[in-house]
């Protein structure tokens, strides 16, 4: 957050999903949750509404599937492991790449990809 404050911050991507980066300060618009984030759930089915995962709270400890209205299956908005990251990582990653100054590396190896990709 300090970098923020003092606007040397362009970005901030994770792949943790608890959205600790929010709750530590940083601003909403500089974070890029590579993987998704936990607070919220959307419908796989027609209607794909969205609702704070807090809705589903009670299903969940009833070991219950979380289903929509529409009947549909309500999934957390997180990327499975298989599934692709959502198009805006890569678009951010795409666009910070060559205009940063400097990358920190902190809590990842960057083995994986796409991740890996932000070094190449």
């Amino acid at each position: 957050a300090r970098l923020e404050k003092e606007k040397k911050l362009r970005r901030v991507f994770t792949q943790n999903i608890d959205g600790l980066e929010e709750v530590a300060g940083i601003s909403k618009s500089k974070v890029v949750y590579c993987h998704g984030k936990l607070n919220t759930v959307t419908c796989t089915g027609k209607c794909r509404k969205q609702y704070p995962s807090s809705e589903i709270q009670n299903q969940i400890e009833q070991k219950l599937v979380p289903c929509c209205t529409c009947g549909g299956v309500l999934k957390p908005d997180v990327t499975f492991f298989g599934e692709p990251l959502h198009k805006h990582v890569k678009k951010s990653i795409n666009q910070d790449r060559d205009v940063a100054d400097l990358l920190l590396v902190i809590g990842t190896s960057l083995k994986v990809k796409p991740m890996s990709d932000l070094v190449s």
